[in-house]
């Protein structure tokens, strides 16, 4: 069966999101899928209407398998064969979705085909919830913490130090700004990233706005209004579903120190991916137990929680039986391991003038101590 559509070709990272498919019946769509996934690929779990995936027929619960003529199986191979694709000014790319015990075939221009996918086995079950919810979020909690906390770290690679980061809050009005300054040099890696997001004083852990600068080069600047971040990524307008349960891995450590310390204790969220802006609807941070962990030469008793995306974690962190956050662990391998200010600038000792100041958050004079010393 062959599914037909021809649009014009966009850049690669525009388009705009429609409106978000409800949670209820994605999770009918999706979740028998799952249990048993029948190919190898990347499961359709929403599609944004009008885009060139709706346009073609294709379904919440299919299973993207081939695309320009090579199988996918991650995310970063889908977006690197887009890209190619768009270099080339190539259109009608054949893509290959299974569909029950059926394969399905469609064709796409190299521009965003409006799908948010999550990466699945043959055969091998994923979960939408890693475990049940128990626990409530402490807003309040979380908000005293962003009004005290400045803290650095050193950025590991195995044991290798690779880089470092700062971490830092200020308050104007209603609002609380979080930045995050990270620097990694090593022979493989040459990253510069200064992130800096806006929460307001509600019950809410759903950033205001994202301000993203790699390399010194502006990359996405978005606001929230009305359900929705708008804005500019790239310098391309954009638009993208914000559920306001949605929480990015950047404050998950803060919001994991109000957590239970009881293996278990759970919170359902939505997980935003500040890069993509995509928010995967199902998401929790979950107290995975206790483990005792070297810290500075000691061991050190701390609980470990995850957060996970469709039963997959994309960070650990564990946090010490006085609720500060000793060690972050991401998807890519780097941890983040608290650090004294000293410590990092005798290993960096230009980290302090590596980013510069930007409007409405600027670096405070005397950083206070680190959450672990």
């Amino acid at each position: 069966m062959r599914l037909l559509t021809s649009l014009v070709v966009l850049a690669v990272m525009a388009g705009a999101a429609g409106a978000a498919t409800p949670r209820p019946k994605i999770a009918r769509a999706i979740a028998p899928v799952l249990r048993d996934p029948k190919a190898d690929g990347l499961l359709i779990y929403d599609i944004e209407p009008e885009s060139q995936a709706d346009k073609a027929g294709l379904r919440i619960g299919d299973i993207l398998k081939i695309f320009d003529g090579q199988p996918v199986t991650t995310k970063g191979e889908l977006v690197r064969l887009g890209q190619a694709a768009a270099r080339e000014r190539r259109s009608g790319i054949l893509a290959v979705v299974q569909r029950g015990d059926e394969s399905v075939e469609a064709m796409f221009d190299p521009a965003p085909l409006g799908v948010h996918l999550v990466e699945v086995r043959a055969g091998v079950s994923r979960p939408l919830w890693s475990r049940p919810t128990r626990f409530e979020p402490d807003f309040s909690g979380v908000q005293q913490r962003m009004s005290q906390s400045d803290h650095w770290d050193l950025l590991m690679h195995g044991d290798v130090v690779v880089g470092w980061r700062h971490v830092f809050f200020a308050r104007q009005g209603d609002l609380l700004f979080m930045r995050a300054q990270t620097r990694i040099v090593s022979e493989t890696q040459d990253r510069k990233l200064d992130v800096t997001l806006s929460y307001t004083a509600d019950k809410t852990f759903t950033p205001k706005s994202i301000r993203l600068v790699s390399a010194d080069r502006l990359v996405l600047e978005l606001a929230a209004a009305d359900g929705k971040f708008q804005g500019h990524r790239v310098g391309i307008p954009v638009e993208a579903d914000l559920p306001d349960d949605a929480l990015s891995v950047h404050l998950a450590a803060e919001v994991a120190t109000t957590l239970p310390q009881k293996e278990g204790a759970s919170l359902r969220c939505s997980y935003l991916d500040t890069a993509s802006m995509v928010a995967a609807p199902f998401s929790d941070l979950t107290c995975m137990g206790k483990e005792q962990i070297a810290y500075q030469a000691r061991p050190v008793d701390t609980y470990r929680y995850r957060q996970s995306v469709f039963g997959s974690p994309v960070a650990d962190f564990w946090i010490d039986e006085q609720r500060n956050v000793i060690k972050c662990r991401y998807r890519d391998g780097i941890e983040a391991v608290a650090a004294s200010r000293t410590r990092v600038l005798e290993q960096f000792p230009h980290a302090e003038q590596e980013f510069p100041e930007i409007h409405l958050l600027t670096k405070p004079k005397q950083p206070e101590t680190p959450r672990a010393n």
